[in-house]
């Protein structure tokens, strides 16, 4: 597993979900590989100038694209005892055709329920759902829809690391084709307590 930062062109429209996802497989290629995938990607904000990508590469080789657009990411310490800190975009899997008055509510809900899915993993120290939601507009053939999202993070010390590398591999939640679900992770040297 192998994290790189991705310049996109400066024109892009970041919170278009569509130009976003087929941009990246420009130069990464097919998401999944016999089932299995290959990449996760994220538009998290770095501490960069411009508009920049993390892309997971999850199995094999590291992908071969065009230097000046791609650079190597510092890859975190997964031992167990590590502490760390996460976030997350995650969306959720049920479609929003139209805006629904407790939308927030169920999102802000169902954010909150991913804290289960990281306990396996993580002995938790902290883990809050930022209060603003998004809805993700996309598009597959002639179908648009659109995915309600939020962020989620989460500080605490790693139990579990083969647990932690499946979730960092696989991502969480849904439309991780468009660019949601992969969590980002850092080492953390201070006491948490």
């Amino acid at each position: 597993m192998r994290d790189y930062i991705l310049r996109v062109p400066a024109e892009m429209d970041l919170s278009q979900r569509t130009p976003l996802k087929n941009a990246v497989a420009a130069l990464f290629g097919d998401r999944y590989e016999a089932g299995r995938p290959r990449y996760l990607f994220s538009p998290d904000p770095l501490v960069m100038d411009g508009p920049w990508v993390r892309v997971r590469a999850c199995i094999g080789a590291a992908p071969e694209v065009a230097r000046g657009f791609v650079a190597e990411a510092a890859t975190p310490m997964l031992d167990a005892g590590r502490k760390i800190e996460a976030a997350a975009w995650v969306a959720m899997k049920a479609r929003v055709f139209r805006k629904e008055s407790d939308l927030k509510d169920r999102v802000l809900a169902g954010l909150a329920r991913y804290r289960d899915v990281f306990a396996p993993a993580v002995d938790l120290a902290d883990y809050s759902v930022d209060p603003d939601i998004g809805i993700a507009r996309m598009e597959r053939g002639r179908e648009r829809f659109g995915r309600a999202y939020g962020r989620i993070s989460f500080s605490g010390t790693i139990t579990n690391e083969p647990a932690l590398m499946a979730l960092l591999t696989a991502g969480i939640g849904a439309a991780k084709a468009y660019g949601f679900g992969l969590v980002s992770i850092m080492n953390r040297e201070d006491d948490l307590d």
